[in-house]
């Protein structure tokens, strides 16, 4: 049961607030890879990209990768591709929001098994290997 604030205990400010959180989840995770499956996925002309990831549990993360990383990424995200992600928790204070900063993208699974198909495609057909004339 909860009680009520005497008259000796600190109020924090907002801001105050929203520093701790920042010091305590910014140290917690300074790296961690999380797998799940993309959610809410916007690819902005910027470069940034905003998502969300979930999973079986009702549990979601909402993630974001900036344009340097996302341009470093091999493959096409969108909504319901299953993947693997690095980075680091961050509470956002201007937002009030806890998310991911992903540094780094690899589809999960079979899309990982697929994109490697592709990669293997793209370099033999550069060589030449699937003209007619062979």
């Amino acid at each position: 049961m909860s009680t009520l604030p005497s008259a000796d205990d600190r109020i924090l400010t907002v801001g105050e607030l929203a520093h701790a959180l920042h010091e305590v989840l910014n140290g917690a995770f300074p790296g961690v890879w999380v797998k799940g499956e993309l959610t809410g996925f916007k690819h902005y002309e910027s470069g940034h990209m905003y998502f969300s990831l979930k999973d079986a549990t009702p549990a979601v993360v909402s993630a974001v990768m900036f344009r340097g990383n996302a341009s470093k990424i091999g493959f096409v995200p969108k909504d319901g591709t299953e993947v693997e992600v690095y980075g680091e928790v961050d509470f956002y204070a201007p937002s009030g929001r806890c998310q991911l900063i992903v540094r780094s993208m690899r589809p999960a699974g079979i899309g990982a098994l697929l994109v490697q198909l592709e990669e293997l495609k793209r370099r033999l057909a550069a060589e030449g290997l699937f003209d007619a004339a062979r």
